[in-house]
Parts: structure tokens; C-alpha cells; sequence
């Protein structure tokens, strides 16, 4: 004899039993991806500024949709650089990329850099 479950299923889930447990949230590949690559950019960016590499906008931003031109950064025709004149190659960023988001947050640490070194 099979015993039946005095609660119908619903009270069951709202209680909490175990048919009430659903199922993970599933994570995409391509979701991973673009978070890998948003964490990349950071860092990428983050270290090159600590470096002081990185120390304009304007390399912040051509970091957010990166387009490359001979294998160097490019941003409006011209190809964006460290600060050092260096090119920024296409082969030290990778599959990295900034959030727009990020922006401001690199460009304080940038300013506070800046200051930092003004007080020298």
C-alpha cells in the first residue's frame, strides 16, 4: 500500500518540502564569457594604471568596445597608446574589456595617482 501525501502539492511548496526546491539558476556560456572578459578588463586596466601606462580617458574608453588596426588599439583613426607611446596591442588585451560603468572608478584612481605624485 502506498502511502498518500496528506498535503497537496502546493501547500507541500510552500512549506518548504523537497518538491519546492527548483532548480539552480543555469548560468550561459556566453554569459561567462562576458563576465571573464569584464573582469579582464579591469585588471588589464587597473594594473596599467598602477604602472602608469594608462593615465587618460580617452585609453580608459577605447577599452570598453576595443577595435584593432594592425594589431594596435584603435580609437577614431588613430591609434591609442600608453603613456609611455607605446601602441596598445591587440595581443596584451586579449579578450578583455571595461563595463562603460567602470569608467569612473578607474579615472578617481587615476586622479588620486595623479595627486599623489604631485605632492612629490
Amino acid at each position: 500500500m502506498s502511502r498518500i501525501n496528506p498535503f497537496p502539492i502546493k501547500l507541500s511548496r510552500a512549506l518548504g518540502g523537497l518538491s519546492a526546491k527548483k532548480p539552480e539558476a543555469e548560468v550561459s556560456m556566453g554569459e561567462l564569457t562576458d563576465d571573464k572578459a569584464m573582469v579582464a578588463g579591469f585588471s588589464f586596466a587597473l594594473e596599467n594604471i598602477l604602472s602608469g601606462k594608462i593615465t587618460a580617458t580617452e585609453q580608459l574608453a577605447g577599452l570598453v568596445a576595443p577595435r584593432f588596426y594592425n594589431g594596435n588599439l584603435d580609437g577614431d583613426s588613430k591609434d591609442i597608446n600608453f603613456s609611455d607611446g607605446n601602441p596598445i596591442r591587440q595581443s596584451a588585451v586579449g579578450d578583455a574589456r571595461l563595463r562603460q560603468s567602470d569608467i569612473p572608478t578607474l579615472e578617481k584612481v587615476i586622479k588620486a595617482i595623479k595627486e599623489k605624485n604631485s605632492l612629490r
